[in-house]
């Protein structure tokens, strides 16, 4: 039957298709060659190509699919429909259905098609009462997969050369949920949370999360607080969320006696929260509103009636709709605009809050590159700083998992950032003196190479560069 259901989660909307959809599903996703790659279908060349093809799904999923719905999803803020997903009954005595999905490539890497599968799926267990939900994808689309693992479907196995796709023999990868373990996965998943004021007794929890937070790479500047800066934020406004004994979720929050914004009366006082953080596992559980409410009331009670928030994060959707959805409206926005890539040193340490290593590592006097398994270009050794290390203890296992390096001196050099037109983050260059190389751990790289110099294909060419002039202008020695 055609769909009427209307499903709804905290960004989007799903419902039935109109024709007045069919220009912004034209413009959106069904001309971009990309999007539909790997799907059965072509490009739609024309809105009205596109018009016939919703008017094919209207027909198809009234005419032939009883157990079956197609939805677009619409993002709540904006009203702007971004893409699609259907669900189409495949055994109808096995109660089994398969889901499809597209999106338009801007909205790519922003949790919506797992927001709306998450969605569909419940829909169909809670509702429709089916037993199973299937989903193939072409393995050379390795982010569809993601999506699957991400709404808790369960990898089944991989047809190899099932269909001709585009000409081609191609794979289907097959991920698959059963109504028992949907159940049994929301069961466990129900947390049991309860919320106090913070005391000294949290500090280790708060710190960890603190933590998480950085590494979780979601806010503009964030850097990881210390036990200084969480013993400043103690007041009745610092509350955490709690499961058990584990701290899953904190709020800062402080009293501005001087107004300085002529959104508030001149002369209020107002509550500024300053951090707001919900560990990754326990999202979706409505622990950040009540975080948020418990401050709000102590403000109220307090008789504090303006409340201010601002945000640096990296996903500007998503939090502004979690304030619009507690009843937050927008006073202002800021905007910035970073055109090609900025790379500076400077003095070791004084940057803080670093991301990466950078090791130039010197071996029989050659200068020590690494070439990873899906690349031709070459880097040195370095990488992502893992929750808990220090700079010196990334630097020394790096070096070792990109080069085989097991006996070495290691001094760091000087602090760098690298400011794109996308993100920014803070780095450490590190100096290394190679005394013995064993074989290359079975991780990310291929092989070494020895040069006097940098090498002609790089990596990283917007940065390497000026990172190896400052290392070899002979004042760094180890």
């Amino acid at each position: 039957m055609l769909n009427s259901t209307k499903l709804e989660t905290k960004r989007l909307i799903l419902r039935n298709f109109e024709m007045s959809d069919a220009e912004a599903m034209f413009r959106n996703w069904a001309s971009d060659p990309e999007v539909v790659r790997f799907m059965p279908y072509d490009v739609c060349n024309s809105i009205e190509e596109t018009k016939k093809r919703i008017t094919e799904w209207m027909r198809y999923f009234e005419d032939t699919a009883p157990n079956s719905a197609v939805f677009a999803i619409v993002l709540k803020d904006s009203g702007e429909v971004i893409g699609t997903i259907d669900y189409a009954e495949t055994d109808k005595d096995a109660r089994s259905a398969e889901v499809g999905y597209q999106l338009g490539k801007l909205w790519w890497g922003r949790g919506y098609a797992a927001e709306a599968l998450q969605a569909v799926i419940r829909h169909c267990f809670e509702t429709v009462k089916l037993n199973r939900i299937w989903a193939s994808y072409d393995p050379r689309n390795p982010n569809s997969g993601k999506v699957l693992k991400k709404a808790g479907m369960i990898y089944e196995g991989t047809l190899r050369q099932c269909k001709i796709r585009r000409g081609e023999l191609a794979d289907s990868v097959r991920y698959a949920i059963l109504a028992d373990e949907y159940f049994s996965m929301k069961k466990k998943n129900q947390k049991t949370v309860n919320y106090q004021k913070y005391t000294n007794a949290h500090l280790d929890g708060v710190l960890k999360l603190s933590h998480e937070w950085f590494a979780e790479n979601i806010t503009f500047g964030i850097v990881p607080d210390t036990a200084e800066d969480i013993a400043a934020y103690q007041n009745e406004y610092f509350h955490v969320a709690l499961d058990g004994g584990n701290v899953v979720g904190y709020v800062t929050a402080e009293i501005i006696e001087e107004n300085e914004y002529n959104v508030f009366p001149r002369g209020a006082s107002y509550l500024r929260v300053n951090d707001l953080y919900i560990a990754k596992e326990y999202r979706s559980h409505s622990i950040g509103e009540k975080l948020l409410s418990i401050v709000e009331q102590k403000a109220y009670e307090n008789n504090i009636q303006h409340i201010f928030i601002s945000s640096a994060t990296k996903d500007a959707d998503a939090v502004r709709g979690f304030y619009q959805r507690n009843g937050y409206d927008i006073w202002t926005t800021a905007f910035y605009k970073r055109k090609g890539n900025d790379g500076r040193i400077y003095p070791l340490n004084e940057l803080g809050g670093y991301r990466y290593v950078v090791i130039f590592a010197r071996y029989q006097d050659k200068w020590l590159y690494c070439r990873a398994k899906e690349r031709d270009t070459y880097e040195t050794a370095g990488g992502r700083i893992e929750q808990g290390e220090t700079t010196l203890e990334s630097a020394k296992r790096e070096l070792y998992e990109e080069t085989g390096a097991v006996k070495f001196d290691i001094i760091p050099a000087f602090d760098y950032s690298l400011h794109t037109p996308t993100d920014f983050a803070n780095g450490q260059v590190f100096l290394a003196h190679i005394h013995e190389l064993g074989e290359i751990p079975d991780y990310e790289m291929a092989e070494i190479i020895m040069l006097d110099s940098i090498p002609e294909k790089m990596t990283y060419p917007h940065i390497l560069p000026m990172l190896f002039e400052r290392i070899t202008n002979g004042e760094i020695n180890i």
